[in-house]
């Protein structure tokens, strides 16, 4: 008589498939964990970074803008500009001149410049015998407003590279009506402080870098000189109609985390955020393919593990369904077993 039984007994099956679906499920969630782990990290770190650049920067100009308020309110630097510019016998040159240096120096300055109200140039510390077209509005703002005005960054034919200004109006101090005296223009070289700023990355990258940019009618400008494309400062403009791009997406007002392509058509993870009181954006980006490095190199580890198990597993089924088939095979030729 044939024996019954040909196959592995159903509890011993659902205890196996049991175990294959809690390793399959325990390794896709520890996989995904795993996976949003990484990404939330790369994404920590380049939200610090462009939070930081960010807060330095508009520290920096706040300063800039402080250094003006602290001129317009010096009345004996201001008495000395307008008896010189009456070219009264009480005036002193030499007085003007050494306090404008003490400016210059405490700071930084390129240049610290001298004009009348009407922007002709009367004094320059740097030797300018000119001054550029791209004060006028500023001057004529700061004039009406009575208040520093910012320049922002210019390339200009006089400086061989990119700086950015802060126009301070100046304002008689005598009778009810305080006219305009003229205005002291504060020149910063971008390569300075503001370049070294935004160029550095606090630890070893292939292709991290953050940018600043601005919008500039219906293109983006690129204001600082790019890890992957030299001499781009002011120079490098990009449509925006390339709305896959992450310095598209901050112009047109994102904000925050982002993915999308930088100005090399490649893909990369980026954080935006404005500069505050500017025109500037600020973009900190990486390239997708080294931010996800570590984890892809996790990823494999992980499924070999998975995969592993799962064989595991699988070798311990087919030893119990051989144990078992020999047990069946033995009790159907001998009945005298005791089979269950």
């Amino acid at each position: 008589m044939m024996f019954e039984k040909s196959t592995i007994p159903i509890g011993k099956t659902a205890t196996l498939a049991m175990i294959l679906l809690i390793l399959l499920a325990g390794g896709a969630w520890f996989y995904r964990v795993q996976e949003l782990s990484v990404q939330q990290a790369v994404k920590t770190n380049l939200s610090a970074i462009v939070q930081l650049k960010v807060e330095q920067i508009s520290k920096w100009r706040e300063e800039r803008l402080l250094d003006g308020i602290d001129l317009m309110n010096r009345p004996f630097l201001i008495r000395r500009i307008a008896k010189w510019l009456q070219k009264s016998p009480e005036s002193d040159a030499e007085s003007i001149l050494e306090e404008l240096q003490a400016v210059q120096g405490k700071h930084d300055y390129a240049d610290v410049l001298l004009v009348d109200p009407e922007g002709r140039l009367l004094k320059s510390l740097a030797g300018e015998n000119i001054v550029h077209l791209e004060y006028a509005s500023a001057l004529a703002s700061a004039m009406r407003e009575r208040k520093p005005v910012f320049v922002e960054l210019q390339r200009g034919i006089h400086y061989q590279t990119p700086h950015i200004s802060v126009v301070v109006p100046l304002f008689t101090l005598d009778g009810q009506t305080r006219g305009p005296l003229g205005a002291i223009i504060l020149v910063s070289n971008a390569s300075q402080f503001l370049y070294p700023l935004i160029q550095s990355w606090p630890a070893p990258s292939k292709s991290a870098e953050t940018v600043l940019v601005q919008r500039d009618g219906e293109e983006v400008l690129y204001l600082n000189d790019l890890r992957h494309r030299p001499n781009s400062a002011l120079n490098l403009r990009i449509p925006l109609s390339r709305t896959d791009l992450t310095s598209v997406m901050a112009v047109l007002g994102k904000e925050g985390i982002v993915e999308g392509r930088d100005y090399r058509n490649i893909k990369v993870l980026s954080v935006i955020q404005p500069v505050p009181a500017s025109p500037w954006f600020m973009v900190a980006k990486i390239d997708a393919a080294e931010a996800f490095a570590e984890w892809r190199f996790r990823a494999i580890l992980i499924l070999s593990l998975l995969l592993s198990l799962v064989g595991l597993t699988g070798v311990f089924a087919l030893v119990v369904w051989q144990q078992e088939k020999k047990t069946i095979t033995a009790c159907s030729t001998n009945p005298k077993l005791p089979c269950a």
